[in-house]
């Protein structure tokens, strides 16, 4: 999808539901008494002038059988044929709009319509426009933030809520968004609308009232802004009693943004894309400024201003400017002036667990600026900077780039959750006398912390086991049952064939349907069974997650779960794990799960990290003066040898290598290295490519046996391999 850099109004086709009928909301819950309530008494603006816009076909509907009173957008049928009724949003709408579209594409094929506007300047621009003309729409993630693919959103706005799941996720946000647009007292409501502020303010409305967001400094954390959200984060009930409750002195003020001076890299010598990507800038607006770290320096530094922002009372504003993923220790902010002001300076971060999702992976920080007019504190407006997943950067101690690779796999070490039973695995493996597992994990554990993961598997092993037995012996039932019963139907449908054939009755008929009926019944006993003992394993987890969350259950200042996440890091960083064991882990790789293990081997052989010596894998040298950035790669294959052999229980597979998206870089697949004088200025960089080499100089000229040549990147199509050609 291309965004239209210009939007257009329309409202032909809109229908009102009964603007006589009453109740304004159907049903006895909370929030339906509350608002008819207000609604009859004058105090609830209710419906009027508000329209419900579904994109998906209504797939995904709102329950307008619940809001009788709202404005229902329809389709002509031109516009049912031409398909102008589908997917995102690409038309500004008069009035109060709240819309959503239950619709996404894989994640390979352009994902989530949230990420198709969030990949594309002009998309951004048109979701700002929405933002501050009353318009809002919800679009489910579906594949766009999960474990193992990760975050994949490359910015992250106030302009639209992202429901995390797939069809149906947007339902919740929805009902709280229609309840809490008609709460507000109807002077109030006009008095946002009008300068089209009301979207601003309900972002604030529904961040601020989130399950466990009870303070303003809750509000002000990252639990509050996510990228995307869970429906069961939402509380329906306090976002309409505070709408209901606003009155002048408690509009939020509006953040506006502008960008007085930063960093900008050289295209064709410090970052390499085609032409099309001429800059880091993917937003620069009002409430969003958001960049793409292209090039290959270390740190980013920007001076913003917040002056701009606006009160609806005039009220003087002060200002906090908060980061809200990515590690805090990596960035520096400087407020200047009165704080209206910040100069920001970012050093790389690459992929990290997500702050409020640390079960995924995430290539992007954000900043949200908040202004405060003595009362109230506004909606985030953004500052977020996105790196490529499919790269992996090692700088120096002086933040000069040693490498970047541009094809490296999933650095996501596939943690489970803090629930799943799998940790349960992880402990259960002090237990496993005499096997390299053991003796890896017993090694990076001191004598306390040793103890306290025996004590966790005395007081959850046996139930684990009896649970697992339990699960596998249910599983077998279950496809034992599910063979017969297939049987039973391939023999039925035999006996009905020859009947035919022969042009009579089917014997005994009564007996083999009264058989088959029998073993659906063991089929259903059988999947029973399954689903109760995935039940207790589920519960085991959640009662292991309470224990080793625990401090007291812990040892040496650590919980149960810390101290296994610092053994699972000691384990990764060993320099002699293959040299000392990396027989026995070989030995211990499940079957069909060595392909991963022998292609890292294989890369690393190419990058000549490792040798093969017989069935030895070895150090091309001792690990212990090896730089930082040959490390990373050491790491990044001691964790898919760890996950295919003796973790294989416990951490998650990656799944496929980091996704590229071609809207928002080139595709490259090689890895510099960068060389540099006696007195640390840069000579150039050796770009190895899978069956070459290539040498460039420092200005990004391609070095040869003639004179230096300076080259452009260029693809074929978008997606396809950047090629470096001579310029001109």
């Amino acid at each position: 999808m291309v965004m239209a850099a210009a939007v257009t109004w329309a409202w032909a086709g809109a229908r009102a539901q009964d603007e006589d009928a009453t109740p304004l909301v159907r049903g006895d819950d909370e929030v339906a008494r509350l608002l008819n309530e207000w609604h009859a008494a004058g105090r609830a603006a209710g419906h009027a002038g508000v329209t419900y816009d579904n994109r998906d076909g209504s797939h995904s509907p709102l329950n307008l059988n619940r809001w009788p009173q709202i404005t229902v957008h329809e389709y002509s049928e031109a516009d049912q044929q031409a398909r102008r009724h589908l997917g995102p949003a690409a038309e500004l709408r008069p009035g109060i709009v709240i819309g959503n579209a239950s619709m996404a594409a894989p994640a390979e094929q352009g994902g989530s319509l949230g990420r198709m506007y969030y990949t594309q300047t002009d998309g951004l621009r048109f979701l700002e426009a929405q933002y501050f003309s009353n318009n809002l729409y919800i679009y489910p993630e579906h594949r766009d933030h999960d474990p193992g693919l990760g975050d994949l959103y490359p910015t992250n706005t106030p302009y639209i809520v992202i429901s995390q799941g797939s069809s149906g996720s947007d339902r919740p946000f929805m009902e709280a968004w229609v309840a809490t647009v008609a709460a507000f007292q109807p002077e109030i409501r006009q008095a946002l609308a009008q300068p089209g502020v009301l979207m601003p303010v309900m972002q604030y409305l529904f961040r601020r009232n989130l399950k466990g967001i009870e303070s303003d400094d809750d509000y002000l954390s990252p639990r509050a802004h996510p990228v995307v959200y869970e429906g069961d984060w939402v509380d329906a009930g306090r976002m309409v009693r505070m709408a209901q409750e606003m009155d002048q002195s408690r509009i939020p003020p509006i953040v506006r943004l502008s960008v007085l001076d930063e960093t900008r890299p050289e295209a064709n010598r410090e970052f390499f894309e085609p032409a099309r990507f001429a800059d880091e800038e993917l937003a620069t607006q009002n409430s969003l400024v958001a960049r793409i770290w292209r090039g290959t320096g270390g740190t980013r530094q920007m001076t913003v201003s917040a002056a701009e922002s606006v009160d609806a009372r005039g009220q003087p504003l002060t200002f906090r400017w908060q980061v809200l993923q990515g590690d805090p220790g990596l960035v520096e902010i400087e407020p200047q002036g009165l704080g209206d002001r910040a100069r920001i300076t970012w050093r790389w971060q690459g992929q990290r667990p997500s702050v409020v999702y640390p079960d995924r992976m995430s290539g992007r920080v954000d900043i949200g600026v908040f202004a405060f007019n003595g009362r109230t504190w506004s909606a985030p407006a953004m500052i977020t900077w996105w790196s490529d997943p499919r790269e992996l950067r090692a700088y120096d101690a002086e933040g000069r780039v040693l490498e970047v690779w541009y094809d490296a796999p999933n650095q996501d070490p596939g943690l489970p959750v803090a629930t799943d039973p799998a940790w349960l695995n992880f402990v259960a493996i002090t237990a496993e006398s005499g096997k390299v597992g053991r003796e890896l994990l017993r090694s990076e554990c001191g004598a306390e912390a040793w103890q306290a993961l025996e004590r966790t598997w005395e007081r959850f092993g046996p139930a684990t086991v009896e649970a697992r037995q339990a699960l596998a012996t249910a599983v077998t039932a279950e496809r034992e049952a599910d063979q017969q019963v297939r049987g039973q139907r391939e023999a039925m449908d035999r006996a009905r064939e020859a009947a035919q054939d022969d042009g009579g009755e089917v014997a005994g008929l009564e007996e083999m349907e009264a058989g088959l009926e029998r073993l659906r019944e063991q089929q259903r006993q059988a999947a029973a069974a399954q689903r109760e003992a995935e039940g207790r394993l589920e519960q085991l987890g959640i009662e292991a997650a309470g224990w080793m969350d625990d401090p007291d259950h812990g040892a040496d200042d650590l919980t149960v779960r810390q101290i296994l996440e610092a053994a699972l890091f000691g384990m990764i960083h060993r320099s002699d794990l293959e040299p000392v064991f990396g027989e026995r882990l070989t030995a211990a790789i499940r079957e069909g799960r060595g392909g991963p293990v022998q292609q890292s081997r294989q890369t690393m052989e190419r990058f000549g990290f490792l040798q093969r010596q017989g069935d030895r894998w070895l150090p091309s040298a001792d690990l212990a003066g090896m730089p930082g950035a040959v490390m990373e790669h050491f790491h990044l294959h001691h964790l898919t040898l760890l996950r295919e052999s003796v973790l294989a229980d416990v951490l998650r597979p990656t799944g496929p290598a980091p996704l590229h998206d071609p809207r928002l870089t080139g595709r490259r697949d090689w890895r510099d290295v960068y060389q540099y004088d006696s007195g640390g200025q840069l000579l150039g960089w050796i770009r190895h490519h899978r069956d070459r080499t290539e040498r460039f100089d420092a200005d990004g000229r391609t070095v040869g046996s003639g004179a230096a040549t300076a080259v452009i990147y260029r693809e074929n199509q978008p997606g396809a391999l950047l090629e470096a050609v001579p310029q001109g």
